[in-house]
């Protein structure tokens, strides 16, 4: 019975978030706009930071119009500090 709740709060939060990406991307920019430049995150293998991957994976940030570039950060999750820090990426998974 737990595993079912955490599947399902799981679920809500996944379409929770594509929910608030299609109402931000919905309410920015024109379709003719040029494309914007990709927000890189910074990941690493994590079970908190799962859905990042699966989104990435599934297409989910392209089909809400987001422009996302996934970095896998696994080999050096401490110099992944410093390059957030550089502006190397816009987004890091932490813990």
């Amino acid at each position: 019975m737990c595993i079912c709740i955490h599947n399902r709060i799981a679920r809500a939060i996944m379409l929770g978030l594509i929910a608030a990406s299609l109402l931000m991307s919905a309410a920015c920019g024109r379709s003719d706009a040029p494309p914007a430049a990709p927000i890189r995150i910074g990941a690493y293998y994590w079970p908190g930071f799962y859905w990042v991957d699966i989104a990435h994976q599934q297409g989910w940030f392209r089909e809400v119009g987001l422009n996302v570039e996934w970095v896998d950060t696994n080999a050096d999750y401490f110099a992944s500090f410093n390059d957030f820090y550089a502006g190397k990426f816009d987004v890091v998974a932490f813990t």
